[in-house]
């Protein structure tokens, strides 16, 4: 409308994560035969898509003009889930739960719904949906983990010990390379435990 009639309307973006997450719920095709039964999204990961949302609002790379509309986090919970869901085929599991790297594979429906200003095109789009994917997980992860210590785990990736773990992995292979990593597997589960949720909503 605007470049037809001059008419822009106006609109305004959630003013928290959990509103987003759930006007995503709501809007995105999850909805797929024979998906209900098997898919498991993590709250954890929905509020990390979310907030790739807010993250772009607020970067000066991207074109305020043009905007971040609730179109991206649709698309991208979308694009999350089908990646989840070609990994399940591949694995014959009949569970299908998305992981953070899921939204890695979802980086083309992000820069499909992003215009960036001059900088923003200088650095490449590709480029700015990692650091939005980055900075995104970091903010949610500080909600679920305040205060819990990682120093372990830390120090054993100092010391150049590494974990590879393929897009196309089971769980439960994820799970055995992970159980290598001191402390990691204990210490994530203390947000979760029934008894002591400090988790944010």
């Amino acid at each position: 409308m605007k470049d037809r009639i001059g008419a822009e309307i106006a609109t305004h973006y959630p003013a928290e994560v959990g509103l987003g997450v759930e006007i995503t719920r709501q809007e995105a095709w999850l909805n797929r035969e024979g998906l209900n039964e098997q898919l498991r999204i993590p709250d954890f990961l929905r509020e990390t898509i979310e907030q790739i949302a807010f993250e772009a609002r607020d970067d000066q790379r991207i074109d305020k003009h043009s905007g971040v509309s609730q179109r991206l986090p649709i698309t991208v919970i979308e694009s999350v889930v089908s990646n989840a869901e070609r990994r399940a085929l591949v694995t014959g599991e009949k569970e299908i739960v998305p992981r953070i790297s899921d939204v890695y594979a979802a980086i083309p429906s992000m820069t499909g719904k992003m215009e960036l200003e001059y900088e923003g095109e200088q650095i490449g789009a590709n480029r700015i949906a990692k650091d939005l994917i980055k900075r995104a997980a970091g903010e949610i992860f500080e909600g679920y983990f305040v205060g819990i210590d990682f120093s372990g785990t830390v120090r054993w990736f100092d010391e150049g010990n590494t974990v590879r773990l393929a897009d196309t992995a089971a769980a439960e292979e994820c799970v055995t390379l992970l159980e290598v990593v001191p402390e990691l597997i204990d210490t994530v589960l203390i947000p979760f435990d029934s008894n002591a949720r400090t988790m944010r909503r």
